[in-house]
C-alpha cells in the first residue's frame, strides 16, 4: 500500500476501532504514514466486518460526487492547472 492511502471515517459514522475520535467531515482521514499498526488493524477489521455496508457507502459517495461534477464542471483554467500539477510541469 502507498503511504498516501487514507483510512477515512465519515463525520456521521459511529466510532470505529483504532480511528481517532473527534474527526469531522473535511478532516476525516489519516495517511498510512501517520497510522499506528492498531489503527490499520482496526480499519481492516471494521471493513471486513461491515464490507457490504462500506461498499454501499463508497458507491453512494461516488454517485453523489459524479452528480456534483456533472452539474458543477470545473473551469477550464482550473483543469489545466490541476493537470500541470499532476504532471509536475
Amino acid at each position: 500500500m502507498a503511504a498516501s492511502t487514507s483510512l477515512g471515517v465519515g463525520a456521521a459514522s459511529p466510532p470505529r476501532p483504532g480511528i481517532p475520535a473527534g474527526r469531522t467531515s473535511g478532516s476525516h482521514s489519516i495517511t498510512l504514514s501517520d497510522a499506528q499498526p492498531e489503527q490499520v488493524y482496526g480499519a481492516i477489521t471494521f471493513y471486513l466486518g461491515a464490507k457490504e455496508e462500506v461498499e454501499k457507502d463508497i458507491a453512494d459517495r461516488e454517485r453523489v460526487e459524479d452528480e456534483f461534477t456533472k452539474t458543477h464542471p470545473a473551469p477550464p483554467h482550473l483543469k489545466e492547472k490541476l493537470e500541470c500539477a499532476r504532471s509536475n510541469c
